[in-house]
């Protein structure tokens, strides 16, 4: 009976990824039709995007509706910047949630400090390792945490992929460890595990930082503890004082170690969303580049009511 689950559910998503690449090809075309539909186009092509807008729209509905008939579900969401396109992200319908562990936040905590984002390959892979290690706690997290957490780990490993110099049985192995789990508990659907997913932002190490944020975002608030905030916060509000303080001659290096403490305390649990931090790190917004410090522009971008 097992057996048979599997088949379907391998069939399940196996329809539900190739409905989504062609929701999303549909998508891109007509953001194309778009483009073109310019004021003073002429007549008889403006009638003709027209058409085709009209028959790729009727396509993309066909099948949405051909799947919610088979008990899917579809989610519209936001990729990358706010001003990109929409994508149509179609998914299969996850089983009833179970009531979780009531410590549950305490067990995603523990995983989350286990797995803290590394730049080194081999410490990355051990951090990974760590968590993999730790499988038997997930079932006691939400099901749409375990599916995000295994979201997390598949990101990393994508990366870990397109880092390495050659194939490591060890990212293989992690695959298989995840895959396993999800077809075992069925936590819902798990972007990223089939071979022919792309990152959903510019890069798969963006995605896992999202997602990091995303599992704290669901305990509702950062895995450092309360102490420890406010050591990290104090050391970088007296960064932020040095640095403004510093001559000429040393602020790119009072910047530097800033950023790169601002870094380790987003890595060691510290929220993006912090208040404090986004107010201490809203002078230096145009330094926070690359995919560890994106949550942390959204946040300060945010409480400045301006768009990424």
């Amino acid at each position: 009976m097992l057996e048979i689950q599997d088949k379907v559910l391998d069939t399940l998503v196996q329809r539900a990824t190739e409905n989504t690449a062609r929701a999303g090809c549909l998508v891109d075309q007509l953001e194309q039709l778009d483009q073109l539909d310019q004021p003073l186009l002429d007549d008889v092509l403006r009638e003709m995007i027209a058409q085709r807008r009209a028959a790729l729209e009727h396509e993309l509905a066909q099948l949405i509706l051909s799947w919610r008939r088979m008990g899917g579900r579809v989610c519209l969401n936001a990729e990358g910047l706010q001003t990109a396109p929409t994508r149509v992200q179609i998914e299969p319908e996850p089983e009833p949630e179970e009531a979780p562990d009531p410590q549950w936040t305490r067990v995603l905590a523990s995983l989350l400090r286990k797995g803290r984002h590394h730049k080194a390959y081999t410490e990355e892979l051990a951090a990974i390792g760590a968590v993999l290690e730790a499988v038997d706690q997930w079932p006691r997290l939400p099901r749409r945490a375990q599916s995000t957490l295994i979201e997390w780990l598949t990101a990393r490993l994508r990366h870990l992929q397109t880092t390495g110099d050659e194939r490591d049985w060890r990212v293989e192995q992690g695959f298989s460890v995840l895959t396993r789990y999800s077809r075992s508990r069925k936590p819902g659907f798990c972007y990223g595990l089939a071979r022919d997913h792309c990152p959903r932002d510019e890069s798969w190490a963006a995605d896992a930082v999202a997602l990091r944020e995303r599992l704290r975002d669901a305990m509702g608030s950062g895995e450092a503890t309360p102490a420890d905030s406010q050591r990290m916060l104090s050391e970088l509000q007296e960064l932020g004082q040095e640095l403004e303080l510093a001559p000429d001659v040393a602020q790119e290096a009072v910047r530097s170690q800033l950023l790169g403490r601002l870094q380790f305390c987003l890595d060691e649990g510290l929220l993006a969303r912090d208040p404090l931090l986004v107010a201490l790190a809203t002078p230096q917004l145009e330094q926070l580049d690359g995919p560890h410090f994106k949550a942390l522009r959204r946040a300060i971008l945010d409480k400045s009511d301006r768009r990424i």
